[in-house]
Parts: structure tokens; sequence; C-alpha cells
């Protein structure tokens, strides 16, 4: 099993619920009001900072889960296209899961 975890500032988050949609997501968990900073710049919900993040938890069995990493590289890649090469504040990072209880 796999926890896939999905940072994206929220101006992408009807790209991002779309795309739950469209790879028949159906059960993830929303963290709004994710702070930080990254390659793309600060995310700290000041005036100063290009808004705030999200983070998303996910956790799919292995085989479901190669299938939205590619999914989600194929959307990741039609995103920078968009922007001409500019960076997009989406990542995702991958760690085992074991489910307990």
């Amino acid at each position: 099993m796999k926890m896939l975890i999905l940072t994206y500032r929220d101006s992408l988050q009807e790209e991002v619920l779309s795309f739950f949609t469209q790879e028949k997501i159906q059960a993830y968990t929303i963290i709004p009001k994710v702070h930080g900073l990254g390659q793309t710049g600060a995310a700290v919900g000041s005036l100063m900072s290009h808004g705030e993040n999200s983070l998303v938890l996910v956790a799919l069995a292995d085989e479901p889960a190669q299938q939205v990493i590619a999914a989600f590289r194929t959307l990741r890649a039609r995103l920078t296209q968009q922007q001409h090469g500019a960076g997009i504040p989406l990542k995702l990072m991958v760690m085992p899961c074991e489910e307990i209880i």
C-alpha cells in the first residue's frame, strides 16, 4: 500500500478535484491552509506570498497508486506546458503505508 501526499496551491483546487474524479479517487483527506516555502515561492497566507497551499493524503494499493502517479505526471506536464515551462505549485510524494486499524 502507498500513501500519496499531494501539495498544491489553492488556486489549483478545481484542477486537483477534477483529477481525483477522473482517476476515480473516492477516498482522500484534504488539509487546507498549509504554509511553506518551496521552488515556486512562499505559501504563507500573507499579502507578500502567492497564496496558501493544501495538502491531500490518499492511501491506495500498490498497482492503483502506480496508475495514479503516472496520470499525475501527465497532469503536471500539461500544466507546465500551459505555463510555458514556469514552475507549477503542485508536488506529489509517495511513502509506504500500512493500515493498522
